[in-house]
């Protein structure tokens, strides 16, 4: 919120005050209050949502998460078809679910389901023979190397990238973007896919909310709240405090999903010249040459009546694409898309925004915003980030947990601190509690607790090879540094940590530029060379 103070409560919990502690104390409340206040007004947009939400569907939504927000309207919209999510034992209101002790992949996986690709086809034959017994990070190293790239698949989604890559159209070929429009939600509702507790009637309220959302303006209280609704379902589905609980739906979900994209990026790739850019959750990105653009939206539209799923084309005119997760893709037009370390529209400037919510770290901010005007505009980062006169960008955070202190130049801050990296600054480090008994030997790997604790009642406080490390190395503090190799000055407090000058000269001049600028090549450099 670009606050003048940040600040940590001062006295630790559990404190018997003195009289002179008293002000201290004080002042951090009122100062407490002061913020909430601010974040209060800051936060109107969220607030809305929820009064006009709490109003619509007479229940107050307004302590609610927009998770929470989501799985109470589809209940209410569920239980209006007479099923029951919750069920009452011993007076008790329980949530209906689904527990599994295993999941048959390949009881799962639609019919229609067939590839033509070697390693697409061997993927498809692992999955129909895989039983799974929980369904996170069961699938490390699951990949299929197509035309020299890897789809990566998971229990969350598939993604596959070229890395370190601009990608251009240009008159002979044109970036094509492709999303499945509410892929989950309408892979349910098409597919009769439902948790097994709730029976077919789900699908009748999935779809009732679907139709619902699109009666609404977009950016509306009311599709937000819809969509909210469509997308809980998937989220409860693998939660286990959710009345959707039913983790065989959640991998009916993911594993379908990313077939058929796959299935979809199989017959893309048959045309001429075509080269495949990026394939996620959703949808695929291509490159595909002119003269076959409308041979790609017909494989499109037999995708369509194949799954019952529409698919929704954007045009991109350039993307920067560092991996993944990491790109900046610019529609036609010159709208931008950005994603991961190129994220930089904050929820003060678009309280609706993806990019950086008020949850999200907007430390540095100034090093995104020099990577974008770099890779887009052409501009010198150098030049850009000098010239850059907003402080606040330059502000970064780091915050530890009360288990672990932090100490700058050696000697204790608050454990939430804002800072900017700095000629003129000290060290900052956090320090963590020892991994064991502080002086002790360490225990090795791959033991089982119990000939851990057995050999170690015969040993004592002795080193052995049976159960230490072969270094004989014992458990100490553990430091590790934050922008480690640079000072920075801490800035809790403006302007007292800033010492603005009172002839109103360069304040900024001690920033450390060096480090910034750094920082932005390391997002611009891989692509640009």
């Amino acid at each position: 919120m670009r606050r003048d103070r940040v600040e940590e409560t001062p006295i630790p919990f559990g404190t018997v005050l003195t009289q002179d502690q008293v002000p201290e104390i004080a002042g951090y409340n009122l100062e407490d209050v002061e913020a909430t206040l601010d974040f209060y007004h800051r936060s109107q947009h969220q607030i809305k949502l929820r009064e006009g939400l709490s109003e619509a569907f007479g229940t107050n939504m307004m302590n609610c998460s927009d998770v929470k927000i989501g799985e109470k309207i589809l209940v209410a919209e569920i239980e209006k078809k007479g099923v029951d999510c919750y069920v009452y034992v011993n007076g008790k209101k329980k949530k209906k679910q689904t527990k599994r002790e295993s999941i048959a992949l390949g009881e799962v996986i639609f019919p229609y389901v067939s590839f033509e690709q070697p390693a697409f086809k061997a993927i498809h034959e692992y999955l129909q023979g895989k039983t799974i017994r929980e369904t996170k990070g069961v699938f490390k190293d699951l990949v299929a190397t197509v035309d020299g790239l890897d789809y990566k698949f998971g229990t969350g989604g598939l993604h596959a990238s070229v890395d370190s890559q601009v990608v251009l159209s240009d008159h002979q070929f044109q970036l094509v973007d492709i999303d499945v429009a509410s892929f989950y939600p309408n892979l349910a509702i098409q597919n009769n896919l439902y948790p097994a507790h709730l029976g077919r009637e789900f699908c009748e309220a999935y779809l009732d909310v679907y139709h619902t959302r699109k009666t609404y303006p977009k950016k509306t209280a009311e599709n937000e709240a819809f969509k909210l609704a469509l997308n809980g379902a998937y989220g409860g589905s693998n939660n286990e405090y959710s009345p959707f609980f039913d983790p065989q739906y959640t991998m009916s979900i993911t594993i379908n999903g990313q077939l058929l994209l796959c299935m979809l990026a199989e017959q893309m790739l048959k045309v001429p010249g075509l080269r495949m850019i990026q394939a996620n959750t959703d949808g695929i990105t291509y490159l595909c040459p002119r003269e076959y653009i409308d041979h790609t939206r017909d494989i499109c539209r037999w995708w369509e009546q194949l799954t019952k799923l529409e698919l929704e084309e954007a045009l991109y005119s350039r993307m920067f694409i560092r991996d993944v997760n990491n790109y900046i893709g610019e529609y036609e037009g010159g709208t931008l898309k950005r994603i991961g370390a190129y994220a930089h529209v904050t929820a003060a400037e678009d309280p609706g925004t993806r990019e950086l919510p008020w949850h999200k770290d907007w430390s540095a901010r100034v090093v995104p915003l020099a990577a974008e005007a770099a890779l887009v505009h052409g501009t010198d980062i150098h030049e850009f980030i000098t010239h850059h006169a907003d402080i606040y960008d330059f502000f970064l955070r780091t915050k530890v947990p009360r288990s672990s202190t932090l100490e700058w130049g050696g000697e204790p801050v608050p454990n939430v601190v804002r800072y900017y990296v700095s000629n003129d600054g000290q060290q900052l480090e956090k320090v963590m509690p020892p991994a064991g008994p502080e002086g002790a030997f360490k225990r090795a790997n791959c033991l089982t607790d119990g000939f851990y604790e057995q050999v170690l009642a015969e040993v004592g406080d002795q080193w052995d090879e049976r159960i230490h490390t072969k270094n004989k190395s014992v458990y100490e503090e553990r430091r590790s540094g934050i922008c480690t190799g640079y000072g920075v000055l801490l800035c809790n407090n403006i302007p007292t940590d800033l010492l603005l000058p009172p002839d109103g000269g360069d304040w900024m001049a001690g920033i450390n530029y060096d480090w910034y600028i750094k920082e932005a090549q390391k997002l611009v450099k891989p692509l640009t060379g």
